[in-house]
């Protein structure tokens, strides 16, 4: 038999096989069919559900082949009000059985506060109680009873009438963040359940501070006036074109995935989420970014930064915004594009200025470079001050939900700013009364009296060493706020030779440009 013929007979096997296959397949398809059809005649005519509840055992096995029982749904267990069976003079009825007592609590006495305006005019009124609220709440009656009407007055907040008090569930969300502590001492401190308590918080409190309060009080300048009232205290502090301190810090978490352990533990060894915030002068945050895994480092977070490499770097209100910086005597350099405070870990960028490293002992860097760490503590002060307030983020964070963290810390930087501008309000009533002044600040017209009389020889800041183009900018910008940061430590040295009441040859001057 030659080639050809095997072909061919090789061939007609094939054929025969998938005809073979096409007939079984088409022989199942009817016997499916039929099944389907035998079965849902029963299901519609109610034959299997009234032979699945016979009771003759008989008739069950009738239905399934090989005498297996199927399994007799179970009644439903009727649950017990947690009040039920107390024994009480005048038993409980209807939704009173499975509320607690939450009126009984010490928390609910704090609902009985008046309105802070009647303490104003009676300040010895109740002076124990409010001193226990605002330290238990971490916030003053007065701003606690604001936030307390804006939520009243929102329709999105309202409930039913027979549910618990909102003031009692916004006491019990702010005492969470206070103290850190987990739902059940929470519930056990309000005498409420604690479902009701963590549901409010997730689901009512967090979204509606997100959506409400956080874009008005978390927020950075976007127009000319706001730009100059950030940049001002930082001009006088002796950092002209300054906006604020940029840094990072850490959030204790244990809600990541077993094989997803490495990206949370840095160089500390321990589970953390870390988060890239920027402060302005007095400490409020002008803007947070989105958390990431603790492994990151500085250079990595701030490149997914918003606001430091996309607004700092694009927005024409920043990168045109011009300065000026005394470097000698007789001649003052004109800057362009503002800048913030940061330590040595970051990115070389013109727009986050680091001390100088390694500056000659007893030089103008090294003395710039403590005044530049003195002011830029204040974002680490920020970190210590927002969580010795709200404990809940010194504790380890249980969430798996990385965005419900997110939310409470954010929800946590806008109350800490919400309480700075409450407090600045109230010291610049009392400063425009007293005519109080910062006498550690020095103006423009002060530093250029004061820059006249410094020896010359005073001021020598060092060449800048060879650098790459991309950082050859911010050498620049270190070594002229250097000099300009020379003249202002001796003007603010001569002010302090000459504080009202001291005397000096000068003081007239000095009274008379405040």
């Amino acid at each position: 038999m030659d080639v050809d013929t095997l072909g061919a007979h090789d061939a007609g096997d094939a054929e025969r096989v998938d005809e073979a296959r096409a007939r079984l397949l088409h022989k199942r398809r009817i016997v499916l069919t039929a099944v389907a059809a035998i079965v849902a005649y029963f299901i519609q005519s109610g034959v299997v559900a009234e032979r699945l509840y016979a009771p003759d055992v008989g008739a069950r096995r009738l239905l399934f082949d090989g005498g297996v029982e199927p399994v007799v749904r179970k009644p439903a267990k009727r649950r017990r009000a947690r009040h039920e069976d107390d024994d009480v003079a005048v038993p409980r009825a209807g939704n009173a059985k499975w509320f607690r007592s939450w009126h009984t609590s010490v928390y609910a006495s704090y609902t009985t506060l008046k309105p802070a305006d009647y303490y104003d005019e009676h300040p010895e009124s109740d002076i124990v109680l409010r001193k226990e609220f605002e330290s238990k709440i971490r916030m003053p009656l007065r701003m606690f009873q604001r936030l307390r009407d804006e939520m009243l007055s929102d329709v999105a907040m309202r409930e039913r009438d027979t549910a618990v008090p909102l003031e009692l569930k916004l006491i019990a969300s702010l005492r969470f963040l206070a103290v850190g502590a987990g739902w059940d001492a929470i519930e056990d401190a309000m005498n409420i359940s604690r479902p009701v308590l963590s549901k409010w918080f997730d689901e009512r409190f967090l979204p509606w501070m997100m959506r409400r309060k956080y874009p008005l009080h978390v927020r950075h300048a976007e127009t000319e006036e706001e730009l100059a009232a950030l940049m001002a205290p930082w001009r006088e502090a002796g950092f002209p074109g300054c906006v604020g301190c940029c840094d990072a810090t850490h959030i204790l978490y244990g809600g990541f995935e077993a094989f997803d352990k490495w990206k949370y533990c840095g160089k500390g060894g321990v589970p953390t989420l870390t988060v890239n915030c920027t402060t302005d002068y007095w400490g409020r945050f002008i803007h947070v970014s989105h958390l990431s895994p603790g492994a990151e480092n500085d250079k990595t977070l701030i490149k997914s930064d918003a606001f430091q490499s996309r607004v700092m770097v694009d927005n024409p209100l920043y990168t045109k915004a011009n300065f000026t910086l005394q470097t000698s005597h007789t001649q003052n350099e004109q800057h362009e594009g503002v800048y913030v405070l940061t330590d040595g870990g970051y990115c070389g960028w013109r727009t986050t200025v680091s001390p100088i490293p390694h500056p000659r002992p007893g030089s103008a860097e090294e003395r710039w470079n403590k005044h530049h760490e003195s002011l830029r503590k204040n974002v680490e002060c920020a970190f210590g001050v927002i969580k010795i307030r709200f404990r809940v983020l010194r504790s380890t964070i249980l969430r798996r939900d990385r965005n419900a963290v997110e939310d409470m810390f954010k929800v946590c930087a806008c109350l800490h700013n919400m309480l700075i501008d409450e407090r600045l309000a109230q010291r610049e009533r009392v400063a425009a009364e007293h005519l109080e002044r910062d006498w550690r600040r020095a103006d423009a017209d002060e530093l250029e009296l004061f820059a006249r009389r410094m020896p010359e020889d005073a001021v020598h800041v060092a060449a800048a060493a060879p650098c790459a183009e991309s950082t050859r900018e911010l050498h620049k910008l270190q070594r002229s706020l250097a000099s300009h940061n020379t003249f202002y430590m001796h003007a603010r040295a001569s002010m302090d030779a000459m504080r009202p009441g001291e005397g000096g040859l000068n003081e007239h001057i000095v009274r008379g440009m405040l």
